[in-house]
C-alpha cells in the first residue's frame, strides 16, 4: 500500500482534509528527491507523518512550543536550508508567519537521514 494512503488511515485523515495534504506531501517528496535525501523505511514513516502534522497544524493556526536552540548546533546549515525550502511553501500556502522551531524538527529528520548515510560528507 502506498505510503501516503498508509498514513491517511493509521492518522484517521479525512478524504477532503487527505486531498490537501497528498499534494502537499508530493511537493514535500519531490524536494526530498532532489536534495537526494534518502529515509530508511521506519525513519521515512516518522518524516511523514510529521509533515502531515505540520500541515494540520498550519491548516489549523496551531502553535508549537518553542524548541531549544541549543539543537541548532547539531544541525549542519546546508540542512537546516533544505528544511526551509521545504517548508517555507507552506507557512505562505497557510498565510502562517514562519516558525524557526517548525523548520528545526523537520531539519532534525533530514540530518538523522544524513548522519546513518555517513555523515557531513553526504550533505549536498
Amino acid at each position: 500500500m502506498d505510503l501516503f494512503l498508509s498514513l491517511k488511515e493509521k492518522l484517521d485523515i479525512s478524504d477532503d482534509d487527505f486531498k490537501e495534504i497528498s499534494k502537499n506531501l508530493l511537493s514535500v517528496k519531490e524536494t526530498i528527491n532532489n536534495e537526494k535525501i534518502e529515509f530508511g523505511e521506519q525513519f521515512e514513516i516518522g518524516f511523514y507523518s510529521h509533515m502531515i502534522s505540520l500541515f494540520m497544524r498550519l491548516k489549523n493556526n496551531e502553535k508549537i512550543d518553542e524548541v531549544d536552540m541549543k539543537v541548532l548546533d547539531e544541525i549542519d546549515e546546508k540542512v537546516l536550508e533544505i528544511a526551509k525550502k521545504i517548508v517555507a511553501p507552506f507557512f505562505d500556502k497557510y498565510k502562517t508567519k514562519q516558525n524557526l522551531s517548525e523548520i528545526i524538527l523537520v531539519a532534525t529528520h533530514i540530518q538523522i537521514a544524513f548522519n546513518m548515510r555517513g555523515g557531513e560528507e553526504n550533505v549536498r
